[in-house]
C-alpha cells in the first residue's frame, strides 16, 4: 500500500457485529484519482479492503474525478481509509438473496411490488380527497452491493407536484430500505424575505403517507429510530402510522412559519409514531 495516496477519512462507530449498508457523497483532490476503479477502502488500520463501490459524479478540469458516490457494506468499527492508487481489479457480485422482484402498477392504484411480495403503495390527500396518482417514470441502476430503484409519480390536478420514491436492496443482506421525496416544481415567493408557507405557489397536503403490506400471514415491525441521536437500538412496534408535525430543530416553531392566515400553525416538534 503507497502511504501517500492513502488518507482516512472517518470512523465507521459499533455496527454489532451485523453488517450494515452505507451510501455517502466523497470529495477527492485534483489529480489523485484518475478513475473510481483505481479506488478502494481499507479498514483495519488502512490494510483490509472493504466491499465498496464507486461512481464519478463529477470530474476536475484535468478529467480525475472530484466528487464520487460511495457505497459500503462493513462490518467492524474503526477508522475508514481511501487509497487512490489501487490497481483496478474484477469484483465479482456478491450473492443477493434481497432483490426488488416485481414493479406492478394497477391502472387506478399505482402499486409497487418488491421482495418477498411486499409492496408499497404511495396515497396523497389534497383539498380534503385523496388523488390519483400515475406512474411517469421507473428507473434502475444495479450494481454490485445495491439495486437501485426509482418511480416518479405525478398527482391529480397539481402538474407541478411529484413524488418520487427510491427503493434501495442491499446485496446479500435480506434489506431494503424506501426513501421518499415530495417535490413542488413551482418556485415560491419570499414577499419580504419572509419564506411564508402560504405564499401562492405553496401547496397544502393534507396528509401523505406510504402504505406497506406483505403476504397473507406475514410478520411485520416498525422500528423508529432517532437517526440524529446515533442510538445503536430502536423502538420496534407491530404497526403504526408516522406523523410529521413540525421539524426537529430548534426552531421548529419559529414566527417564519406562518400559513396563509398569518399564523404559526405548527403545534408539536418533530414526529409522531401512533
Amino acid at each position: 500500500m503507497t502511504r501517500e495516496n492513502t488518507v482516512l477519512i472517518g470512523h465507521i462507530d459499533g455496527t454489532s457485529g451485523q453488517r450494515q449498508w452505507l451510501r455517502f457523497g466523497l470529495p477527492v483532490r485534483r489529480g489523485e484519482a484518475s478513475a473510481t476503479d483505481c479506488c478502494r477502502l481499507l479498514g483495519a488500520g488502512g490494510e483490509a479492503p472493504l466491499a465498496a463501490e464507486f461512481r464519478a459524479v463529477t470530474h476536475w478540469a484535468d478529467k480525475s474525478v472530484q466528487w464520487m458516490l460511495v457505497d459500503a457494506l462493513v462490518r467492524d468499527s474503526g477508522p475508514v481509509f481511501l487509497q487512490t492508487d489501487a490497481a483496478p481489479a474484477e469484483h465479482p457480485r456478491e450473492t443477493d438473496d434481497s432483490k426488488v422482484t416485481v414493479w406492478q402498477q394497477d391502472p387506478d392504484r399505482p402499486v409497487l411490488t418488491l421482495e418477498h411480495e411486499l409492496s408499497v403503495e404511495p396515497c396523497i390527500v389534497l383539498g380534503g380527497h385523496s388523488r390519483k396518482l400515475t406512474l411517469r417514470e421507473l428507473s434502475a441502476h444495479h450494481a454490485r452491493l445495491c439495486d437501485e430503484y426509482v418511480a416518479t409519480f405525478i398527482i391529480e390536478t397539481q402538474p407541478a407536484l411529484s413524488i418520487v420514491l427510491q427503493v434501495f436492496s442491499i446485496t446479500g443482506s435480506g434489506e431494503i430500505r424506501l426513501s421518499v421525496t415530495i417535490h413542488n416544481q413551482s418556485a415560491s415567493v419570499h414577499p419580504g424575505g419572509q419564506w411564508d408557507l402560504g405564499d401562492p405557489n405553496s401547496i397544502d397536503i393534507d396528509d401523505f403517507s406510504l402504505v406497506l403490506r406483505g403476504p397473507d400471514g406475514s410478520r411485520q415491525t416498525l422500528r423508529l429510530r432517532d437517526a440524529m441521536r446515533c442510538e445503536p437500538s430502536a423502538q420496534a412496534f407491530a404497526e403504526g402510522r408516522l406523523t410529521q408535525y413540525g421539524s426537529g430543530g430548534q426552531h421548529w416553531d419559529a414566527p417564519t412559519h406562518l400559513d396563509r392566515n398569518g399564523r404559526v400553525a405548527v403545534q408539536e416538534r418533530g414526529f409522531r409514531l401512533q
